[in-house]
């Protein structure tokens, strides 16, 4: 059951990631948020994303409650793009440390 889960929450935060926030996918984010400013919310929101990917993985091919899938989904997401973020954040802070020569 574990392993099950593990497993539904990786796929859904890969979806996600692919849908919400991917260069490959930015295209499409573009038309969509020209076409309509509340689906173009939705799309960009990992939390959002997360939630409606997690309830269609859920529903397709595994044997967890749509509703709950979806929150763990959706919460699973915004916990690794919120990392990503304060990693890229760090990462940003230290190369501009290190261009202006404050390194110690």
């Amino acid at each position: 059951m574990i392993a099950e889960l593990l497993f539904f929450m990786l796929a859904s935060v890969g979806v996600t990631v692919v849908i919400s926030i991917s260069s490959i996918f930015e295209p499409i984010r573009l038309f969509i948020q020209s076409r309509s400013s509340f689906l173009g919310e939705l799309i960009t929101c990992p939390m959002c994303t997360g939630f409606w990917s997690g309830l269609f993985i859920s529903l397709i091919s595994f044997d967890i409650n749509p509703v709950y899938g979806g929150a763990i989904a959706s919460l699973a997401s915004w916990v690794c793009v919120s990392l990503v973020d304060v990693m890229h954040s760090a990462s940003n802070y230290f190369e501009v440390s290190i261009e202006q020569g404050d390194e110690q």
